[in-house]
């Protein structure tokens, strides 16, 4: 497992990689951290929230998942886990809240 922290001006990221494995490669769980964003023109903040508090990308960034926190918690194992395979793997071009905030789209803003 890999914690990184990523940071800028505006926003502070804490990334945790948690390897996942399936018959075509890895999956990497992230936790999605919204931060609020200040509206300069109102002088206030916005925050967003999500309907699932995680993201798991395959190790091309192709593929991901939309899991919550008892998805998780549905899993075996420490270091390496295993996962039922009962939820739907969306390919990069399927767009949700999610994904377009991690891959930084520009759908993100109309969601």
């Amino acid at each position: 497992m890999d914690i990184s922290v990523l940071a800028d001006y505006n926003i502070v990221k804490l990334v945790v990689l948690i390897p996942f494995k399936t018959f075509e490669g890895q999956f990497y769980l992230y936790k999605l951290i919204i931060f609020p964003y200040k509206i300069s023109s109102l002088d206030n903040y916005i925050q967003m929230t999500v309907e699932y508090e995680n993201l798991v990308l395959d190790d091309s960034n192709q593929r991901f998942l939309l899991w919550k926190q008892a998805d998780i918690k549905k899993c075996r194992g420490t270091g390496v886990m295993i996962c039922s395979a009962d939820k739907p793997i969306y390919g990069r071009n399927v767009v949700t809240c999610e994904s377009s905030l991690y891959f930084q789209m520009d759908e993100a803003r109309t969601l």
